[in-house]
């Protein structure tokens, strides 16, 4: 990765949200590398990106997904536990957010979610880290946010009832949960999300 000056990118192969909670050993050789004296939380250059099949947005999922994160900057921060404008800008396309959830607008790669791959959805905002707690609570993030935006009304999307969601599925998002219990994040500044008809496809 050319935005490391000395060390390395960690890229995985794909594979599914059962994977994932069913197999943490595959991960043990990531969380061992602190044991070894490496790092990654504690450098802005280090990031952590999660690629989401994009097949597994429709139009309308995808633009509810990328509102909820553009909307909620100041609540995204705390969750992604950094604020990097340079490498994951909350800043929305002049065009909107329903025209880039169409596809038919570019505003760069480093941006909270790079849409410019044909086959994923980059969600970009996280900060970098070796710490499993921390690894497991960015991909609970991620995958919670999939199944909540799908299923929500758009005038229900707003950070106060993800927080009572993911209460009431703490269970499966144990690490996200804690850390939401345990982290103060701002509910007044998150507006309810409003749409366009146009957004739909």
């Amino acid at each position: 990765d050319g935005s490391i000056e000395n060390g390395f990118e960690i890229v995985s192969n794909p594979f599914s949200w059962e994977f994932f909670k069913k197999r943490q050993d595959v991960f043990f050789p990531i969380y061992q590398l602190l044991q070894q004296g490496m790092g990654s939380d504690d450098y802005e250059t280090c990031g952590f990106h999660i690629h989401l099949n994009r097949e597994a947005f429709s139009t309308l999922h995808l633009y509810k997904f990328m509102s909820f994160i553009y909307q909620q900057p100041d609540a995204m921060t705390i969750i992604a536990e950094r604020n990097s404008g340079r490498y994951a800008s909350y800043n929305r396309p002049d065009q909107g957010l329903a025209r880039k959830a169409m596809g038919d607008t570019m505003d760069g790669k480093y941006v909270a979610i790079n849409n410019s791959n044909r086959k994923t959805v980059e969600l970009r905002i996280f900060k970098g880290s070796l710490e499993p707690k921390r690894f497991k609570k960015n991909m609970e993030f991620a995958h919670a946010l999939w199944r909540y935006s799908r299923g929500r009304a758009i005038r229900h999307l707003n950070i106060t009832n993800f927080m009572d969601w993911v209460q009431r599925h703490s269970k499966t998002y144990r690490n996200l949960y804690a850390f939401l219990e345990a982290n103060h994040i701002p509910l007044s500044s998150c507006p309810v999300i409003s749409v366009k008809k146009r957004a739909r496809r």
